[in-house]
């Protein structure tokens, strides 16, 4: 039996940057390819999703 694991570190998400919205655009196009391949079996995420404690987010509320 094989274990398909993805890790994902330390995104840093900012919003309305345009690289960041390339980088999403890239990683979710690889997730489909992944996905038509047999899928994933466990996704390990570490680090930081956002960047500088979501500053550029504004209301932490609205990220949710």
């Amino acid at each position: 039996m094989m274990l398909r694991i993805l890790h994902l570190s330390d995104l840093h998400l900012v919003k309305e940057n345009p690289a960041m919205d390339a980088l999403l655009m890239y990683l979710n196009r690889s997730m489909d390819e992944i996905q038509k391949d047999g899928g994933i079996d466990l996704v390990i995420f570490t680090g930081d999703l956002i960047d500088k404690g979501g500053a550029s987010f504004g209301d932490i509320k609205k990220l949710f």
